[in-house]
């Protein structure tokens, strides 16, 4: 019994060092790929002219580099070369322009020179402008716009990261006390309108923002950079994590409820009635289209006397901007169980009939107005929208109770 013993207290001993490298193995490729998110969001992209015609240059990045239309680049005339033991580390520079990104491809972007000191030729170098930020507000990285353990772990990796970089990160505790004051949650901040606002309210340069998406064998782990002033993405990115058994457990496991309740009733509020739009969220976001690229959600469903609102928020899945437009006409109606209808006013955004652009990896929240065609009553709805973007698509929902 003895020998026994030893033989299976030997074998227990080395199934448990031979675990102990495998975990701290997933732990590290995890951590390496979190940090791969925070250098392609706050370190400087960079690349070359292409080619030159008048104040339009053709550069080397495009949407996989995550270049939104709006960026800002300095354009840059290499010199001598810095050698040290041997090895050339680098060159001298003289700043010859600033261009910015009228339009983004695939691999390549055009832009317009809007400032330079020289004649800007192929092959000069482009660096993308960063805005200095000297405090920054990370928010939980939500998945199935909920968090768990992992989503902790992210934040907490990312506020390490830029604390070492000597960049102020304010305490999550400090976010939480002013979502908790505006009765707001997370799920509420879905635009860079709503992004913005918070950090104006935290006293912010930038507000980093991110989410989980489950891809059942792997997880895509998104991120954006918020300038708070211009209210404008400075940059995106996103990095794609084996679903170990280690990231699976922690996925699953719970931190706190995100729910934020009125103190005077049980009903939730939403971020509405602090941005501008006074309506009390729905209790549960309602997924109304679902495609490889665009999810639609329905966030608030509120009748009054004489309108019905509701908040619909575009979700951009892809990494290419999308142009959603709710398209004129009375195929935009809600039609109560009477069979009367309510026809399409008006939206916040500007999406009816001018469309809008979604830019890749993130959401657009809009108010759209309805107003009655001819009957006042009705109680249970069925919602048709037609939508481009730029090919068709409708949306048909049922049972939609007001409050």
């Amino acid at each position: 019994m003895k020998k026994i013993f030893l033989k299976t207290g030997f074998l227990s001993a080395a199934i448990l060092v031979l675990s102990i490298p495998f975990i701290c193995m997933a732990q590290n490729d995890f951590g390496d790929k979190i940090e791969e998110l925070y250098s392609r969001l706050v370190f400087a992209g960079a690349g070359s002219v292409l080619s030159v015609e008048k104040d339009i240059i053709y550069i080397d990045l495009g949407q996989r580099d995550r270049i939104v239309s709006g960026t800002m680049f300095d354009v840059v005339r290499q010199r001598e070369a810095l050698i040290v033991d041997g090895k050339i580390i680098g060159h001298k520079e003289t700043i010859i322009g600033e261009a910015e990104v009228e339009r983004v491809r695939e691999n390549i972007s055009i832009a317009r020179v809007t400032h330079k000191t020289g004649n800007i030729i192929k092959g000069d170098k482009i660096y993308r402008q960063k805005k200095k930020i000297k405090k920054i507000a990370v928010t939980e990285f939500e998945h199935e716009y909920k968090t768990n353990k992992l989503a902790k772990n992210i934040r907490e990796m990312i506020d390490s990261y830029l604390s070492q970089a000597g960049i102020q990160v304010i305490e999550s505790k400090k976010i939480e006390e002013i979502l908790k004051w505006n009765k707001l949650a997370l799920t509420d901040l879905s635009c860079n309108n709503e992004l913005s606002n918070m950090g104006r309210l935290l006293d912010v340069d930038a507000v980093m923002a991110g989410s989980i998406s489950d891809m059942k064998n792997a997880l895509i782990i998104k991120a954006r950079l918020i300038d708070v002033e211009k209210k404008m993405v400075i940059s995106s990115a996103d990095v794609k994590i084996d679903k170990t058994d280690v990231i699976a457990e922690l996925i699953n496991k719970p931190v706190v409820d995100k729910k934020i309740k009125s103190e005077s009733n049980t009903q939730e509020k939403g971020c509405f009635e602090v941005f501008g739009l006074n309506f009390t969220m729905a209790k549960k976001m309602r997924k109304i289209y679902d495609s490889d690229d665009l999810m639609v959600f329905l966030k608030a469903f509120k009748k009054t006397k004489d309108s019905i609102s509701m908040t619909l928020i575009y979700d951009n899945q892809s990494n290419k901007d999308i142009i959603v437009e709710i398209l004129a006409g009375a195929d935009n109606c809600l039609v109560d169980e009477n069979g009367e209808k309510w026809k399409f006013k008006e939206d916040t955004t500007g999406i009816y009939k001018n469309g809008k652009e979604v830019m890749a990896r993130t959401r657009l929240a809009t108010d759209a107005t309805f107003i009655p065609a001819g009957s006042l009553s009705g109680a249970d709805f069925t919602l048709f929208m037609s939508h481009c973007r730029p090919y068709g698509f409708q949306i048909v929902t049922n049972n939609l109770i007001t409050e």
